[in-house]
């Protein structure tokens, strides 16, 4: 009934850890897709961030040029009035900066008079124009109300007369001549009649100067590129601004010409096709009206690397981590399947133990009661033999709890060898002849063969005789048809080899690897009618490896087994 409802357990746990391990493998699938998708968010902002400090960056760059170009062509307009109060003179002052100074100061290049664009007389407005441009003259009353409009007509560069002779014989004082927008406000100064006074609440420098300017960009040649940006001076811009904004990646700029796209200057040999394709570009001086269009183009060769090693920390942190997780799965689900294993060998062992023990407490059960029963008949042969029965089930008993006692000493480390010089081939000789009786009672063949050289090893005797029996007593429950035992010894490189072969039933590959197991005992042994315990072979491995030797096993299936114990030769007292 335990075992059957062992059974019943076990399959319980088996659909139990089958669902557990369903749900902890899809737990860790999708923590892992998780990690990934985080991972790919994380690398694509740092994409983002990236290309945002760059384009930041080149907007930067720029404006530092075309600052340091503005700044190097300063122009100072003012107007001058002159002794009769005339406003017809400009004088520009053209400033320059000094390279050769350390300090970043400019200095007077030249000075230049120009006439103004506007120059009014008592009866004519005289306009001198360099470009086409739209003129309005507008009346107006003494509130400066918008009256009517006087003159509008759109002119070419020269020099054009308005006659107001008409106009300032009326009640109409004042005036606003219009030139593309700018307003020139004058009127009728009453305290001399016939005279036209500018308006003294014009700004007339500022609109002196925005008039210059508009010429400037209407007219002026433009100033060769390479005349506004020094190579020295773009480097050192570029690779500023880049420290600045944080980027640390190597850099390679160029200006192309956007008219027929031709590149005007790289700062490095690299591949064109991939520098031409770099999203990072701006334009160059992006405030000039009328001169040709260039691009300053930013490469990072390096870019992919750039962005990937900040998030190497974390995904190596990420990787550990996940490892750590899986291989904490795999090793509590072994150890379930191995607490599982071992829990069914437990069982299977206290069910042969109990057999063990049952069959021997019967005989001398039933031995004492035949004792009981007829003392008085018994002679004293028929006394001797349940005595004899007694003695030889109650030893039987002694050793199987002798070898659990000695198996839980061996797990604790409550043991001790005592390693001495023995001769190998004597304590097999003692060993083989205390099961040769028994076993020519069961039909079978105990031969020896001793081909080792060398036939003295430090061991501990007693473990080791005990090691040897409990192969003999595998070999003799385990053989069949003409049985058949072969013991004899090798020299194996620096090992002691002592094997055991039989012709028995043999073993499968995969009992092969768990026959040294506590516990384990391949399927046909766990029939009662072959005896055991499972602990006899996990003795002789645990004895022999703390000899520093090991245990082999070759086997074939229904042919034969060879059990090989391997201990180290030593030669005065160093082991080889």
């Amino acid at each position: 009934m335990p075992v059957l409802s062992y059974i019943q357990t076990m399959k319980w746990d088996k659909k139990t850890s089958g669902l557990v391990l369903f749900l902890a493998s899809f737990s860790f699938i999708g923590l892992i897709l998780v990690q990934i998708l985080l991972l790919g968010q994380a690398l694509r902002h740092r994409v983002e961030i990236f290309d945002r400090h760059v384009n930041s960056a080149l907007s930067s760059i720029v404006q530092k040029l075309e600052t340091r170009d503005m700044l190097k062509r300063i122009i100072r307009m003012s107007v001058e009035v002159d002794s009769t109060g005339d406003y017809n003179t400009t004088t520009m002052h053209i400033m320059e900066q000094d390279e050769t100074s350390d300090r970043k100061k400019f200095v007077l290049k030249n000075s230049r008079q120009f006439k103004s664009n506007v120059q009014i007389d008592s009866n004519k407005i005289i306009l001198h124009l360099r470009t086409t441009r739209h003129i309005k003259l507008i009346q107006l009353d003494e509130k400066k109300t918008e009256l009517k409009t006087a003159f509008e007509a759109r002119l070419k560069a020269g020099i054009h007369e308005i006659p107001i002779d008409h106009l300032t014989h009326e009640s109409v004082t004042h005036f606003n001549l219009m030139i593309d927008g700018v307003a020139y406000p004058f009127y009728l100064d009453k305290s001399s009649p016939g005279r036209l006074v500018i308006d003294p609440e014009l700004d007339q420098t500022r609109r002196a100067l925005l008039d210059k300017v508009i010429e400037q960009y209407m007219v002026f040649e433009p100033i060769p590129l390479e005349e506004r940006i020094g190579i020295t001076v773009l480097d050192s811009i570029v690779h500023t601004t880049l420290q600045e904004s944080g980027i640390k990646a190597r850099c390679v700029y160029g200006i192309v010409a956007l008219q027929n796209d031709s590149l005007i200057y790289v700062s490095q040999d690299v591949d064109r096709k991939p520098f031409r394709g770099s999203t990072h570009r701006t334009l160059l001086f992006p405030h000039d009206a009328f001169v040709e269009s260039n691009e300053l183009i930013l490469y990072f060769p390096d870019q992919k690397r750039a962005v990937l090693i900040p998030l190497l920390a974390f995904a190596g942190i990420t990787c550990i981590l996940l490892s750590a997780i899986i291989a904490s799965f795999v090793i509590v689900i072994r150890s379930i399947r191995m607490q599982k294993s071992l829990a069914k060998r437990l069982v299977d062992f206290i069910n042969n133990m109990t057999h063990e023990f049952k069959t021997p407490l019967s005989t001398i059960a039933i031995a004492g009661e035949s004792i009981k029963a007829s003392a008085t008949a018994l002679n004293e042969q028929r006394l001797v033999k349940y005595g004899s029965i007694i003695r030889d089930e109650s030893a039987r008993m002694q050793r199987q709890v002798d070898k659990i006692l000695d198996m839980a000493d061996l797990e604790r480390g409550k043991f001790e060898l005592n390693i001495e010089p023995v001769d190998i081939h004597r304590l097999v000789d003692k060993t083989v002849d205390h099961f040769r009786i028994a076993a020519e009672k069961q039909n079978v063949i105990i031969t020896t063969d001793y081909s080792a050289e060398i036939n003295t090893v430090n061991i501990d005797s007693i473990h080791m005789m005990n090691c040897l029996f409990n192969l003999l007593d595998n070999a003799i429950k385990y053989s069949k048809g003409h049985r058949k035992i072969h013991v004899y010894t090798r020299k194996n490189d620096h090992y002691m080899q002592l094997s055991v072969q039989d012709n028995g039933i043999g073993l499968r590959p995969e009992e092969q690897k768990r026959v040294f197991e506590k516990y384990y005992r391949v399927p046909t042994g766990n029939v009662h009618n072959v005896k055991g315990l499972g602990l006899g072979l996990s003795y002789v491995k645990f004895i022999v490896e703390a000899h520093g030797g090991y245990v082999k096993v070759d086997s074939e299936l229904d042919k034969y087994s060879i059990f090989s114990i391997f201990l180290p030769i030593q030669t005065n007292g160093v082991e080889n």
